[in-house]
């Protein structure tokens, strides 16, 4: 089975390519002019917003993929005694 942090990776890319494609066919269909939203000028917040809007995926990304499960983590504090620090090491010799 593939593991959960794969397959949410995979839905928030799915998002991404999403705005991708939805930002290509404006512009290539004509409905685009450069620093305009709705017929208006875009005011900096705006994009500052669309930004924040387009970041939060590639962050959930990371997100979901860097950090350890939380499965894993709890499994490894809560060992205790001289393995603890062998427990908390995710290098194959560094408790030895």
């Amino acid at each position: 089975m593939v593991d959960v942090r794969i397959i949410l990776s995979a839905l928030w890319i799915a998002l991404m390519l999403v705005f991708l494609l939805g930002d290509v066919i404006r512009i290539f269909a004509g409905d685009f002019t450069a620093g305009e939203l709705a017929g208006r000028q875009a005011a900096p917040w705006m994009w500052l917003l669309i930004a924040a809007i387009m970041l939060t995926p590639i962050g959930m990304i990371v997100l979901s993929l860097v950090p350890p499960s939380p499965a894993t983590l709890h499994s490894r504090l809560g060992r205790s005694g001289p393995n603890r620090r062998a427990a908390l090491c995710t290098r194959p010799r560094c408790g030895r």
